[in-house]
């Protein structure tokens, strides 16, 4: 949720990594299909291929980052933001049909073998393959995090992959070279293997944002603590982010304040928080009011009520805790633990109340932790 510049800044920032990695990588699978060819080593030609699909990944990136940008309309009010997730989740299908193609040569490489003949210039063109990849895995990795960029952060984890699957490939011709073993087959079923993995972790990845992740724990750690820097804020509940690209993003959340506080002190409040959660944040924040019983009011209460709720395990916090003497009513949010079952938590928990205040009502509203 950090400050990420303009979207024409990040734009131009991820499209141009996006071009850095397709000159690279066709570059090195054009080296690597020549040498794979003139060697006859399938692990060569599996890893030429890898490249390949890794330029075509980049294409796909740059794609989805200006298709994301577009403004939005009345059909979609919220933008296309959700396109870049779109985009990593058709680079994680290309990883995926990459690995699964390479699996199944590598397996009739190992059924029906053939000598592989590597000599010097193959060994240097895997050398300098796996420095340039080392290169490439930290410079996506560093603009992934510059411009927020899911596309660019798995097309480093990616290049990071084919860092250990080509040294596979370099282990391979020097075992062929010293002791004419030949394991190429076998070295390309593992760079399959491999290439496999990395396509289905990319792709539970890209589909997170997509079906609704939780809110991550350091952000929330980081929001509630600014949020209570504020001296009308009491306490800070019920913390929700929706996704909807890097650079649009809608957030909720409960603030707990005195009873005493007016409309428009609330009315100028909420409009402060807002304003700076968007400079701080990038964020588009809508804040829901509880009260709190001013303080040193209902005290023994409220510690007698916290106490009863302690002794329900599957109880994760309790928050909008209020009191009401006039009509005999409290009233309270309690987290609960995912696997739970929220009626009869609540029932017990209803029973209990009920024998050590019965002159009161209670409401007990089951509520839903979303920070991870």
């Amino acid at each position: 949720m950090a400050h990420i510049g303009s979207k024409k800044e990040r734009t131009k920032k991820v499209v141009r990594a996006g071009k850095v990695g397709i000159v690279v990588n066709l570059l090195l699978s054009a080296f690597k299909a020549l040498v794979g060819f003139s060697a006859g080593s399938i692990a060569i030609i599996l890893d030429a291929v890898n490249n390949l699909t890794d330029a075509i990944s980049n294409i796909v990136t740059i794609l989805g980052t200006v298709l994301a940008n577009k403004p939005p309309d009345a059909k979609h009010p919220y933008g296309y933001g959700r396109v870049e997730y779109m985009a990593s989740m058709i680079i994680s299908g290309i990883i995926l049909y990459a690995g699964i193609s390479a699996l199944v040569e590598s397996v009739k490489k190992i059924i029906w073998p053939e000598r592989a003949d590597y000599t010097t210039p193959t060994l240097i063109v895997v050398s300098i393959a796996i420095v340039v990849k080392i290169c490439m895995s930290l410079y996506f990795r560093k603009k992934g995090k510059e411009t927020d960029s899911f596309a660019l952060l798995v097309s480093s984890v990616d290049a990071r992959t084919d860092v250990f699957l080509t040294g596979g490939t370099l282990l391979s011709a020097l075992l062929s070279l010293a002791f004419s073993i030949d394991i190429d087959g076998l070295v390309g079923a593992i760079i399959a293997v491999g290439i496999i993995k990395a396509g289905v972790e990319a792709m539970k990845d890209s589909v997170g944002p997509v079906i609704g992740d939780a809110v991550d724990s350091r952000f929330a750690a980081s929001f509630t603590e600014f949020m209570l820097s504020y001296e009308e804020v009491e306490g800070v509940y019920d913390i929700s982010v929706d996704d909807y690209g890097p650079t649009h993003s809608l957030a909720t959340c409960h603030i707990e304040v005195a009873d005493t506080l007016t409309a428009r002190q609330i009315h100028e409040l909420s409009r402060r928080i807002g304003r700076d959660a968007y400079k701080k944040y990038r964020i588009l924040l809508t804040i829901g009011i509880y009260a709190t019983n001013t303080h040193g009011k209902f005290a023994k209460e409220k510690e007698e009520i916290l106490a009863i709720v302690a002794k329900h395990p599957s109880i994760k916090s309790v928050h909008a805790l209020y009191i009401d003497p006039k009509t005999h009513f409290i009233d309270f949010d309690i987290v609960l633990e995912f696997s739970a079952n929220g009626k009869k938590v609540r029932e017990a928990l209803a029973h209990d109340l009920a024998e050590k205040f019965p002159k009161y009502r209670f409401s007990i509203v089951e509520d839903v932790d979303y920070s991870s």
